[in-house]
């Protein structure tokens, strides 16, 4: 390589590893002591297809704030429910695992768009309760 064009070279490689960290999401660690699914740790799966079954994390949606506020919730702590159906017009219908009608979900809100998920996850393990067995 000819004196003086390595800068090239190395800047031309930073810019390269940028745009590929850039692409790719980072790691991301949630919590969850809701009523809605295992109290516990869970783990964001980069690149996951969202489907049926598929534990999202999004925002409260605005129509929803009330009756989070109501319900003493802090509304800026994202929300993460497991996907129950796909609508035809790819919606998705979300719902908690636990809770029953306390439980903040499409049943108060309606379908979220898949815009608005912000990662699919899954439950660390032996970092979760289980919450079926639960008296509330």
């Amino acid at each position: 390589m000819r004196k003086g064009k390595w800068h090239l070279v190395v800047a031309a490689t930073a810019i390269g590893a940028a745009a590929l960290m850039a692409m790719a999401p980072l790691p991301m660690i949630t919590h969850t002591a809701s009523w809605s699914l295992d109290p516990g740790w869970y783990v964001r799966i980069p690149f996951a297809e969202i489907e049926p079954g598929s534990i999202v994390r999004f925002p409260i949606p605005e129509r929803a704030l009330p009756i989070a506020e109501k319900g003493n919730m802090d509304t800026s702590i994202p929300l993460l429910k497991r996907v129950e159906a796909i609508t035809h017009d790819g919606r998705l219908i979300v719902k908690g695992d636990c809770g029953g009608a306390r439980s903040l979900d499409s049943g108060h809100f309606g379908p979220i768009n898949p815009g608005e998920v912000n990662g699919v996850f899954t439950p660390l393990p032996f970092a979760t309760d289980d919450c079926r067995g639960w008296e509330r």
